[in-house]
């Protein structure tokens, strides 16, 4: 399988030992030194990530997402998961966008309040959760 790393790819960074925590981030910059030595920067994302279902109800579409919870990552029944970002594939939501995030315990509608990050690729937002918590 080929893999191709640019600017504006999201990548998944691993904090500590096996099992440890992973954050979220993003491709800033390539710098090819002597000898062919590759440097890239990666801007980390605050929050902890978590792979989650997004439904888009006006659209009648589902699609794969990360949302990056600002607490400590849990997203169960009862919790409140206030604010954070969601990263999404490129599928050109806008701002004020309500969408509905699951995963196999939990269904939360958010509204979409501030496009931080747009490419070919990927859209990410910062969201606010709403009253939409089943």
């Amino acid at each position: 399988a080929e893999f191709h790393l640019r600017v504006g790819t999201p990548v998944l960074a691993g904090r500590g030992a096996v099992g440890g925590s992973w954050d979220l981030g993003m491709v800033r910059w390539f710098r090819i030194r002597s000898r062919g030595l590759l440097n890239f920067g990666i801007q980390i994302f605050p929050g902890r990530p978590r792979a989650v279902t997004l439904f888009v109800s006006e659209r009648r579409r589902v699609y794969p997402g990360v949302l990056l919870c600002v607490a400590n990552g849990a997203l169960e029944k009862g919790d409140a998961i206030g604010e954070g970002c969601l990263l999404l594939p490129a599928v050109r939501l806008e701002v004020g966008a309500e969408v509905e995030v699951r995963t196999e315990d939990a269904r939360i509608a958010v509204k979409l309040t501030a496009k931080l990050e747009e490419s070919g690729d990927i859209q990410l937002f910062r969201y606010r959760a709403g009253d939409g918590q089943r």
